[in-house]
C-alpha cells in the first residue's frame, strides 16, 4: 500500500499533467518513495493548442518530466508512455475554374 506522503505527490503529479493540452485519459500514473511511473498513450486534446496550434506530445512530456523532475518529493521520473502525435491536415489546393 503507497504511503500518505506517495498518495499526495501522486495528486499533485496528476494535477501538472492535467493542465497540458494533452488527452491524458489513457495514462496510468503510479509512484513509490518518489520515484513516479507513467505507463499508457498519450495523444493531443482534439481542439489543439491555442489558436488551433499543432500541440508536440514529445516535447510538452519532456517539459513535464523536467518540471516534475525538480518538484520536492520527487527523486525520479520515467516516462514509458507512448506517445502519439498529430497527423498534420492534408492541404488542398483550390484549383481555379476555367
Amino acid at each position: 500500500m503507497a504511503s500518505a506522503e506517495d498518495m499526495a505527490l501522486l495528486r499533485n503529479v496528476r494535477r501538472e499533467l492535467n493542465k497540458l493540452p494533452l488527452d491524458s485519459s489513457r495514462v496510468e500514473i503510479s509512484g513509490i518513495k518518489g520515484v513516479i511511473y507513467f505507463t499508457g498513450s498519450i495523444s493531443p486534446t482534439k481542439e489543439g493548442g491555442e489558436d488551433g496550434a499543432i500541440i508536440y506530445v514529445k516535447s510538452e512530456m519532456a517539459d513535464l518530466v523536467f518540471k516534475l523532475s525538480h518538484m520536492p518529493g520527487v527523486k525520479q521520473v520515467v516516462n514509458g508512455c507512448k506517445m502519439v502525435e498529430a497527423k498534420p491536415k492534408p492541404v488542398r489546393k483550390r484549383v481555379a475554374a476555367l
